[in-house]
């Protein structure tokens, strides 16, 4: 049997110790097939003993992160080597040790928060807090609260932030919701120091002001088009995809059992994300399809690649890439240099990270500075084995900057965010080619209406930590649980990506149920929830109501123009073709996620659904700034209406409208919510 281990150390962490050892100098005269690590609660009054075996082969493992322990009791571990003999005798007991977590010393609040409002334009402005406890203000967040949308149990969910520099002293906000109240939270953040973590202080309340809108009468919504605005061609950012599609058993060779595919090609994707776009493995052919049948950019996700290789059913999980580095960075080396690649490397983006920490095993959540880590030796193995190779990070499941948990205040060290990467990118050289994360959490923190806040921040960050070039913006999943499936949310979601030119974004697909049966929309021929599902042959994938919006979205041509909303959960995507003379529009009511018609509209999906009831239908005017030479037009309108299952093409209506002093009018009596529409205007 192996002798014992040594050189055993532990450090202390928040709910987690991190240990460390070095190979028995004698491993019995047999390799070393896993570790056995022992978590033992020294209280008096505690005997609990928890254990992670390191199966993997581990012989190179000499590192374990042991999460999930109890802050402020005290541990010792000790670890044993296994081989084909057997399990080998313990190391003594290591130092007791403490998980505990860091508080942060919180500022005051800053000082006289007050909002005025000028119809749909709100200003903040403030004055700074008295104390920051000898910490520099790096920058202020400024949350904005829709009360009208947010009363639910007494809770106020927010509907979009602005940062603001730290000597600054006001901020404004455009395009506030007319008939909405609206109050404001000031937070000063901290700049940090060697033996201080940079955190948000205690936040300043503003008094309420509501908005108004004096041109659009009371009870309908007020939609203006520019037509005679130019803001670049349209790109159809949004047009990307998540695996979804289906296939026939693993085997040598696939059988493609999806969506006609000229459907698919009808939607002119423009992105795909996925893996294994090199590694031959066997359940993973959607890359090597794509590449085949459509025009579309491919990104690889390194760590499903990863995750499929190191998926240990003896740990439930995946064995973490700190538990032996060495092998991590010879798996990545591998999967990107593989001798017949179905996709050259060159040819994709490899996004190294999906949501740190996510698919790991029991007790081995890891921290954000084994995050970064990982994504370093990521980094640097892919660019070694491919210099040319397209790098996406970080891939993080919120855009969030400073994560706060606990009820005292306590920085989460399991969470990786914007305001560690950033700056460890800038120090290590790092420079990738796009900046990602997921756009999937809660109903308001998740919308079209606070997208643009979104990226406004992450660029604010770019700038406050000197990235020395601007990387590319990649949504690698839109589109939440609660909504993914409602036409308007959809027309939302298109009309916020496009007007904030990302570069690419792609639907998210989550576990829905048909039937009584469960499946996943990663699967199953239902290309991220626009087709139904098929179950073993005994139904074809057909298109439901989301993917004519996506239809008549891919079918878009000519430049963007500029639209405004009297309601920011009514949005509208517009383009002007020139050539044809045409312009198009795709309206979408987004406000809540109608439980009515939506099983996903659940607590569980989002806690905050109870607060919105579904709203009754309401009458939209579409105020279009006419730029041709016309007396009268032609609309060609189509309801997408909010309901699930298969949808044949929706029938279109027409109606002649007259251009008075350059502008047509069109009328959408009753659009309910979750209901999209398509909006074509031609010249008699």
């Amino acid at each position: 049997m192996p002798k014992q281990p040594t050189n055993l150390g532990v450090t202390a962490d928040d709910q987690a110790v991190f240990v460390s050892w070095q190979p028995p100098a004698d491993n019995g005269g047999a390799p070393i097939d896993y570790y056995r690590v022992v978590a033992t609660d020294t209280a008096a009054t505690k005997t609990t003993q928890r254990t992670i075996n390191l199966f993997a082969p581990c012989v190179q493992c000499t590192t374990v992160y042991f999460s999930g322990l109890v802050n402020g009791d005290s541990y010792v571990f000790t670890v044993a080597a296994h081989n084909s003999t057997g399990l080998g005798l313990p190391t003594a007991p290591s130092a007791s040790v403490t998980p505990r977590h860091d508080p942060y010393l919180a500022d005051s609040a800053p000082l006289n928060a007050k909002a005025t409002i000028s119809g749909q334009t709100a200003t903040v402005t403030w004055s700074p807090p008295t104390n920051t406890n000898g910490l520099p203000i790096d920058r202020y967040l400024i949350q904005m609260n829709d009360r009208t949308l947010t009363a639910v149990s007494g809770n106020v969910y927010y509907a979009g932030w602005k940062y603001a520099c730290g000597t600054c002293t006001s901020v404004t906000f455009t395009g506030l919701s007319a008939g909405d109240t609206y109050d404001f939270f000031v937070n000063a953040h901290n700049d940090g120091n060697a033996t201080a973590i940079p955190v948000y202080g205690n936040g300043a309340g503003t008094n309420q002001v509501t908005a108004t809108d004096p041109s659009c009468p009371a009870g309908q919504v007020c939609v203006s088009v520019d037509g005679a605005s130019n803001n670049g061609a349209i790109a159809w950012r949004a047009d990307g995809f998540l695996h979804g599609l289906d296939f026939a058993a693993p085997g040598t060779t696939f059988g493609y059992s999806g969506p006609p595919l000229d459907l698919i090609q009808a939607l002119h994707p423009t992105s795909w994300r996925m893996a294994d776009c090199v590694t031959p493995l066997s359940y993973f052919p959607e890359c090597e399809w794509a590449a085949q049948n459509t025009s579309a950019s491919l990104t690889d996700v390194l760590s499903d690649d990863y995750y499929a290789r190191r998926y240990d059913s003896n740990a439930k999980g995946v064995r973490p890439p700190w538990e032996c580095w060495d092998c991590f960075t010879s798996d990545v080396n591998s999967i990107v240099t593989y001798p017949t690649p179905k996709v050259p490397a060159t040819s994709v983006y490899w996004d190294l990270q999906n949501e740190p920490g996510f698919q790991l095993g029991p007790n081995q959540q890891g921290n954000y500075r084994l995050y970064l880590e990982e994504l370093q030796k990521a980094y640097e193995t892919v660019k070694a084995a491919v210099p040319t190779a397209k790098i996406v990070l970080p891939s993080l499941d919120d855009p969030t900057d400073t994560t706060i948990g606990g009820t005292d205040g306590a920085v989460n060290p399991h969470v990786l965010t914007f305001d560690e990467l950033l700056p460890f990118l800038v120090a290590n050289n790092i420079s990738p080619d796009a900046l990602s994360w997921h756009e999937n959490g809660g109903l308001f923190e998740t919308n079209p209406s606070v997208f643009p806040y979104q990226l406004d921040k992450i660029r604010y960050l770019e700038s406050e930590y000197g990235l020395p070039t601007s990387p590319k913006i990649f949504v690698n999943e839109y589109d939440p649980a609660y909504a993914n499936l409602l036409p308007g949310w959809s027309a939302g979601w298109i009309a916020a990506l496009e007007a904030a030119k990302v570069d690419q974004a792609n639907r998210a697909c989550w576990i829905e149920t048909s039937a009584g049966t469960s499946y996943s929309e990663c699967s199953k021929g239902s290309l991220d929830g626009l087709f139904t599902p098929t179950f073993d042959g005994r139904q074809t994938e057909q298109p439901q109501a989301n993917y004519w919006v996506y239809r008549f979205y891919a079918g878009m041509q000519g430049n963007l123009l500029t639209t405004t909303t009297s309601d920011n959960t009514v949005t509208a995507l517009a383009t002007n073709d020139a050539t044809a003379r045409t312009i198009a529009l795709l309206v979408g009511r987004h406000k809540s996620c109608t439980a009515a018609v939506n099983p996903d509209c659940t607590t569980a999906n989002a806690p905050e659904v109870g607060g919105i009831p579904t709203p009754g239908p309401t009458a939209v005017n579409i105020s279009v700034a006419y730029p041709y030479a016309a007396t009268t037009v032609t609309a060609t309108i189509t309801d997408i209406p909010n309901v699930r299952g298969a949808m044949s093409q929706p029938a279109s209506t027409t109606m002649t409208l007259t251009v008075s002093n350059g502008t047509v009018t069109v009328p959408l009596a009753a659009v309910a919510d979750g209901d999209a529409y398509t909006v074509t205007i031609t010249p008699n």
